[in-house]
C-alpha cells in the first residue's frame, strides 16, 4: 500500500522511500492521506489501483468523493475495484474472467 499526498496543491503524488528515493514507500503512514489497497507499479510508474471489497464494505470518504479517480487521472493509471463476492471465484482463489 502506498499513500499518496499533495492533492490540493495539485496532482496527487506517491510518498517516495527515504532510502531509495525512485520508488515509493510503503511504509509511511500519512493521517489524512489517500491509500489505496493495492497499487500495482510497472517500469517505475503506476499502472493499477485496485480497491478491494468485502460483503459488507462500504466506500471510504476518499473513494466516495473521487480522490482515488484522481489518483488515477495524475499518475496515468487505471482503476479498478474487485468485489470479492461478485469478482472473486472462491473455489479456485482467482479472479473470474475478464476482472484482472
Amino acid at each position: 500500500m502506498v499513500t499518496f499526498t499533495g492533492g490540493t496543491q495539485g496532482t496527487y503524488q506517491p510518498v517516495m522511500s527515504q532510502n531509495d528515493p525512485a520508488y515509493p514507500t510503503s511504509a509511511p503512514v500519512v493521517p489524512g492521506a489517500p491509500r489505496p489497497d493495492i497499487s500495482w507499479w510497472k517500469n517505475g510508474k503506476l499502472w493499477k489501483i485496485f480497491e478491494m471489497k468485502f460483503p459488507g464494505d462500504t466506500h471510504t470518504a476518499a473513494q466516495a468523493s473521487g480522490i482515488y479517480n484522481d489518483i488515477a487521472r495524475d499518475q496515468n493509471a487505471e482503476i479498478q475495484e474487485l468485489d470479492v463476492g461478485r469478482d472473486c471465484d472462491c473455489k479456485t482463489g482467482k479472479a473470474k474472467p475478464g476482472k484482472c
